[in-house]
């Protein structure tokens, strides 16, 4: 569920890259998620990095450029930097900010647990126009907070009080989003945790909390939702491996590596993408690795 704040005048330029998706398979994807990091300064308890045998490392700044600059060829505008580690970590991210925004001037979605938004990354965030943010929570209180997370949220308070502050003089961007999953919701919770938060952001979503990944308690779906994403996005890990799948915290759904191939031979290449596409289709999520654990965490709360 999405809670927009009625005093907000902003409007998410990333919701019109969703609207535009259309049903059809594109020559190149719609956008492209980066994982700068794998790393992060948080170890929340749903995370999968819990139980992720992958290597750790930070992205490259030639690999980096190799992404962007083929996105930008293409003329495929939407770039999220987002992953299964904190962007904000990476020593290049502000760099990396500009190189998006000044150099090619593409459409930029930054995903943070909002815990380093320091004086120097917001004045990059806000300098190069970055078009929206989603900073992630975990429950509805500070106690469910700092239990899933280990740490408590006056440091976030502050960083979004601050940011807030600053963003007013810049009217446009960026979109700013909260959300937050929960097991299962408190209405005298949630209505302080609106009270709170929204006044400082232009929306709050609440979902559920996925523990599939970690505690192997898949959930029974009464409904298979497809999953649209194999249609029209890749994930780029730190290392250059590409996923078709945001969930892939494994490298399980790797269908290509940018270190030596294109985005573009990947994407209309790729005879793994096509099976999985094909199994997809077919209700066939039960025999991959992680799509039999996911769950539409945003869609509803029910």
């Amino acid at each position: 569920m999405i809670y927009k704040n009625p005093k907000s005048r902003r409007v998410n330029s990333f919701s019109y890259v969703y609207k535009k998706i259309k049903p059809e398979i594109p020559h190149f994807p719609n956008y492209v998620d980066i994982e700068l990091t794998n790393n992060c300064n948080l170890h929340c308890k749903m995370c999968p990095r819990n139980i992720a045998q992958r290597p750790k490392g930070f992205m490259s700044e030639k690999l980096f450029k190799k992404i962007v600059d083929e996105c930008n060829r293409s003329r495929t505008y939407p770039i999220r930097l987002i992953g299964f580690g904190e962007p904000l970590i990476h020593p290049e991210i502000r760099k990396f900010i500009q190189y998006i925004k000044n150099k090619h001037g593409l459409r930029l979605h930054i995903t943070t647990n909002g815990l380093l938004l320091t004086k120097e990354i917001r004045k990059s965030i806000l300098d190069w126009n970055v078009d929206s943010i989603i900073v992630s929570m975990q429950g509805l209180t500070e106690s469910e907070y700092k239990d899933t997370r280990g740490c408590d949220w006056s440091t976030l308070e502050r960083n979004l009080k601050t940011f807030n502050r600053y963003r007013r003089k810049n009217r446009a961007k960026p979109y700013l989003q909260i959300t937050t999953t929960v097991d299962s919701v408190n209405e005298k919770d949630k209505k302080e945790f609106l009270t709170k938060w929204l006044p400082l952001v232009d929306a709050v979503s609440i979902g559920k909390t996925n523990w599939a990944i970690v505690n192997q308690n898949i959930p029974k779906q009464q409904q298979y939702v497809q999953c649209t994403e194999v249609n029209h996005l890749i994930q780029v890990s730190w290392d250059g491996k590409v996923s078709c799948c945001c969930g892939d915290y494994d490298d399980a759904l790797t269908i290509g590596n940018v270190n030596t191939e294109s985005i573009r031979d990947i994407w209309n290449k790729s005879e793994r993408l096509k099976c999985i596409r094909e199994l997809l289709k077919d209700k066939g999520n039960k025999t991959l690795n992680p799509c039999f654990k996911c769950i539409p965490t945003y869609e509803k709360f029910d």
